[in-house]
């Protein structure tokens, strides 16, 4: 509610600590306004946990222990942090980051390859990243044209979800005897 109504650029991504901490005047009065700072660190837990438990169901071994890694997890908020320093539109990351969730992360949730060819999802999911990046860095330095040639430079999710979804429709293909 707080996100539509009073501060949009919190939807988008782009915080401002002012705005967390100077949250507008809502209908509840000093209450509302208190319980906001607390509402979203216990939204960014909430989230963390989940993503620890989602990463950890994807391990291979079966064992989970890769969403309890705490090198691995040092270095992701190692890195989000780094990141964090370095200016960039919010809405750029937001759609690149949506972008590349869509070319390796979707077309094994939505055509998931059958349980005795499991590793097809991971090559699946790796074809799409790699052609998704090789696209992205192949926009970033070149001037990307308004036409149709230029959307797959524009955005790379456009040819790298159909590749990792070609990818897992290989693996669907029974074999031959």
């Amino acid at each position: 509610m707080y996100c539509a109504l009073g501060a949009p650029d919190l939807f988008l991504g782009g915080v401002a600590v002012e705005r967390l901490a100077w949250p507008p005047t809502l209908r509840g009065g000093g209450v509302v306004s208190s319980l906001l700072p607390l509402a979203a660190l216990a939204s960014f837990l909430a989230s963390s946990t989940a993503l620890r438990a989602r990463i950890g169901a994807l391990d291979v071994t079966g064992g989970g222990e890769i969403g309890h890694d705490l090198g691995l997890w040092s270095a992701i908020l190692g890195g989000a942090a780094l990141a964090s320093l370095w200016p960039v539109e919010p809405w750029g990351l937001v759609l690149a980051a949506c972008g590349l969730a869509t070319s390796t992360l979707a077309p094994a949730v939505l055509w998931p390859p059958r349980a005795d060819r499991g590793p097809w999802g991971t090559w699946a999911g790796l074809v799409g990243l790699v052609i998704f990046g090789a696209l992205a860095v192949a926009g970033q330095w070149t001037n990307v044209s308004e036409s149709w040639a230029g959307l797959p430079l524009a955005y790379p999710a456009v040819v790298a979800a159909p590749a990792a979804a070609l990818v897992l429709g290989l693996a669907r293909r029974p074999r031959k005897s």
